[in-house]
């Protein structure tokens, strides 16, 4: 499969299943770093050395990146959308 395969499956599939439980879920740090983990593995095969460092992976598509979710912003900004929500419910 091609590097541009991968990065589509780790983003349609393997970044999906955490972000279904993440807004309403507090989940580890170590939990999210052994999920970015699995997905740099995918990524990079057996090859011990990266072309590529994960922090430039994980920029936006027109920075320069793959597009692929930073697990712990993505937590982050999940969990902020839904203390947004349950504010705005105890407001109203």
């Amino acid at each position: 499969m091609s590097l541009l395969g991968r990065v589509t499956l780790i983003n349609s599939e393997l970044m999906a299943i955490p972000v279904y439980v993440m807004p309403n879920t507090w989940i580890p740090n170590s939990t999210l770093l052994a999920i970015e983990k699995i997905c740099c593995r995918f990524i990079w095969g057996d090859k011990k050395i990266h072309a590529v460092s994960w922090k430039i992976i994980t920029k936006l598509k027109y920075k320069g990146g793959l597009g692929v979710h930073d697990m712990v912003k993505w937590r982050t900004a999940l969990l902020a959308k839904h203390a947004g929500k349950v504010m705005a419910e105890a407001l109203f």
